[in-house]
């Protein structure tokens, strides 16, 4: 997994989760989805952003409205009408104001996980190659382990 992929899978699970429902914008959901398995993102870390990301989005549904009314109606609204008249964007939902509310919000706290997940991951990774410099990896794992390891930082490179 590379910070690329944990900064894609951080971006577009928040998209997603901070998309109010499929009844409302199904392109916008469609649209993040294929762009996260075109990007080869972690899915289960975007699955598990996605699920973070619809609590929060739950809470903070006022200032995603809030937001979302001065975009719609701001100094953006010549944008957001022509993108709502689209003829794919118009699948997108963006006339309701909690979409690019949601979706701006969406924005900041994807930047903000996928830093924290990244420079956990860098740390970690760190840490296991001292370790295992220390005991020349000769430690044997325990089954769970290995299969979180396996899915959190992916194959582990063979040594020559």
């Amino acid at each position: 997994t590379t910070p690329l992929q944990v900064y894609a899978a951080a971006l577009l699970g928040a998209f997603i989760g901070f998309t109010p429902g499929f009844d409302h914008s199904p392109g916008l959901i469609l649209f993040w989805s294929f762009v996260l398995l075109i990007l080869n993102a972690n899915l289960f870390l975007a699955g598990l952003i996605g699920l973070l990301s619809k609590l929060i989005y739950l809470l903070t549904l006022p200032v995603a409205f809030s937001l979302g009314r001065f975009l719609i109606e701001g100094p953006t609204q010549g944008l957001f009408s022509s993108l709502h008249n689209g003829p794919i964007t118009a699948y997108f939902g963006l006339d309701y104001y909690v979409v690019p509310g949601g979706q701006l919000l969406a924005l900041i706290v994807g930047l903000l996980f996928g830093y924290l997940f990244s420079r956990g991951l860098k740390g970690y990774r760190n840490k296991m190659a001292k370790r295992d410099s220390e005991r020349d990896g000769d430690v044997q794992k325990k089954a769970w382990l290995k299969t979180v390891e396996f899915i959190f930082v992916g194959k582990k490179s063979t040594k020559s």
